[in-house]
């Protein structure tokens, strides 16, 4: 196994050199010309090598950036593209209907009917 761990939360915090660091196991920081910084996970997956962008810094810590790295790198382990994976997310999340869209085919008052009723139900669930 690759090593690990190579970075530290200084280190980072002080690069600006628009140069890639490696914390190991295709974990890069990555630093641009214009001076932006974020993670980027580096994997090959049947023969294919795919770049994947993990988040910016500092919105995205060297913490949640191995986070991110763990799960996606379990997912390209178990023979899943980390990427595909991800678009199909989002899809499924876009596809998710709302309590909005639902109420929209009620009949007029019906909608506030429901509300009213989840309403009271929350009320009656939560602690006192």
């Amino acid at each position: 196994m690759a090593k690990r761990g190579l970075l530290n939360d200084t280190t980072i915090r002080n690069w600006w050199t628009p140069k890639p660091l490696h914390d190991g196991d295709g974990l890069y920081f990555f630093v641009t010309k214009k001076q932006s910084r974020s993670w980027i996970y580096r994997y090959e997956l049947n023969k294919r090598t795919r770049h994947m962008g993990l988040g910016p810094y500092p919105e995205v810590s060297l913490k949640e950036a191995r986070f991110k790295h763990d799960e996606a790198k379990k997912l390209r382990d178990s023979g899943i593209d980390p990427i595909d994976a991800r678009k199909a997310a989002k899809q499924i999340a876009s596809n998710a209907l709302t309590v909005k869209d639902a109420c929209e085919g009620l009949p007029d008052g019906a909608a506030g009917e429901v509300s009213d009723r989840a309403s009271r139900q929350a009320d009656a669930a939560a602690p006192a």
